[in-house]
């Protein structure tokens, strides 16, 4: 089952303030939300009907509506659209800090990894980009995949699914701007169509800067952070950046489970600084 709840995150009702502090997961917050107001919509026709003289077979139809979303809430997603901003406000997504050796993945990049193999992994500067997490909560295994334009989104989420349950993953994509919509829509189409059911998505406003995120391979929780430490040698960005140019495939970053694509380092170009200012994705 699958809602969209239309739902003002600007609301600063004390409902909305009150629900920032649940120890719940995003869709399941939505799931409330929708809940709460169901149920608001119940009691004002229960009113009405008294006040009307109706007998109970009016409300019974809405009731029953009611009763059948509780009972499988369990199994139920809600989608909702989420500027970075606001899903910092609504309490969505926090700002935490990187640690040293936490596996970074590039554009056109997926890992896959398990707690607690790895804590965190990472990726950064997705702007026009999107990012595609996938955190399995009953063997915390997690895809992360930094996906572009140039990415062969059918072919390739296909190539995915030995790795992934889709049926039973919680699945965000971050990044994208807010005006373009044709690779989110992509994405967001080629995960439905595999069984899986996006909770929530969080994208850029035009001129914004990228997000950098990190995923907790122990809770499925994803953060915000602004990167300290780095992984990744100016050679291994450099042959990272280079392999673009050759097709449409997601390479396998090599600390994935299991192994990953090597990267064909060339050690003699030394002018990482002019690299590093020009590789924003």
């Amino acid at each position: 089952m699958k809602y969209l709840i239309k739902l003002s995150m600007r609301d600063d009702s004390p409902f909305l303030s009150f629900l920032k502090y649940l120890p719940l997961k995003p869709d399941m917050k939505l799931a409330f939300v929708y809940i709460v107001k169901e149920f608001h919509c119940f009691i004002a026709l229960v009113e009405k009907s008294l006040k009307a003289g109706y007998d109970g077979e009016v409300i019974k139809p809405f009731l029953a509506k009611l009763s059948v979303f509780v009972i499988f809430i369990g199994n139920s997603y809600a989608t909702e659209l989420y500027s970075s901003s606001e899903a910092l406000e609504i309490g969505i997504i926090d700002y935490t800090e990187d640690r040293p050796n936490e596996p970074e993945v590039g554009q056109r990049e997926y890992i896959y990894s398990q707690f607690p193999e790895h804590n965190f992994v990472q990726t950064t500067g997705v702007y026009t980009c999107i990012a595609l997490v996938a955190w399995n909560p009953y063997d915390k295994s997690t895809i992360l995949a930094h996906l572009d334009a140039g990415t062969d989104i059918e072919s390739e989420l296909d190539r995915l699914s030995p790795w992934v349950d889709w049926n039973t993953a919680q699945i965000s994509l971050l990044g994208g701007l807010s005006q373009r919509t044709v690779l989110r829509d992509k994405i967001h189409s080629k995960v439905v169509s595999l069984g899986g059911s996006v909770s929530y998505i969080i994208q850029n406003s035009a001129g914004s800067r990228g997000i950098n995120l990190r995923v907790n391979l122990e809770n499925g929780e994803v953060s915000f952070f602004r990167p300290k430490f780095s992984t990744t040698t100016p050679a291994e960005m450099r042959a990272k950046h280079s392999r673009l140019l050759r097709g449409s495939r997601l390479f396998r970053h090599i600390d994935s489970i299991g192994g990953g694509d090597p990267l064909e380092i060339n050690e003699d170009n030394p002018d990482d600084f002019f690299f590093i200012m020009n590789s924003n994705t």
